[in-house]
């Protein structure tokens, strides 16, 4: 195994050892040589970062690639209602590191404030120039709405996942 895969074999695992093992038996049946790209392929990431890829993809203006996404972790069997949440989570950091921002904080205070990582926040920032606050706040609501609908059982949570995720422009 190239040092590379190695270290990209342990990103997508965490700190999971039963998982890395696993991963690893299955990376050794594929190939005799193990390169970065295999482990791409083979080795799916942890929920959050697909979470967090996803909202980028919306954030960034590409459903397409959303719902991609989207749809592979409707393969991999994870719960839309679980999605939501994360989904939720993230814009309400948005929420918090806009604001803050908006304070005149810089990356660090507000890092130290919401006690996240200096990247994480400096990222955010740049990700919420694209964005007003009231915009968050609606996006939120619409989150809400739609977990409300789904655990009330007047949709579908999968279709509702997608057809927020094709909205999304719209919605915010």
């Amino acid at each position: 195994i190239t040092q590379d895969a190695l270290d990209e074999l342990v990103s997508r695992c965490g700190n999971d050892v039963s998982r890395f093992v696993n991963e690893g038996k299955k990376l050794c049946l594929f190939t005799k040589k193990i390169t970065r790209d295999d482990v791409v392929k083979l080795v799916s990431l942890p929920l959050e970062d697909n979470a967090f890829l996803l909202l980028n993809a919306l954030i960034e203006n590409q459903p397409s690639l959303a719902l991609r996404i989207f749809k592979d972790l409707m393969v991999k069997k994870e719960e839309p209602v679980r999605l939501i949440s994360l989904i939720a989570s993230q814009i309400r950091f948005l929420n918090q590191v806009t604001y803050l921002h908006s304070q005149n904080m810089s990356y660090n205070e507000i890092a130290s404030e919401l006690k996240a990582n200096p990247y994480r926040v400096k990222r955010n920032i740049k990700t919420s120039l694209g964005f007003s606050r009231k915009q968050i706040t609606f996006v939120l609501d619409s989150l809400y709405d739609l977990d409300l609908n789904i655990k009330s059982g007047k949709i579908d949570p999968a279709l509702g996942l997608e057809l927020f995720i094709i909205n999304f422009e719209e919605i915010k």
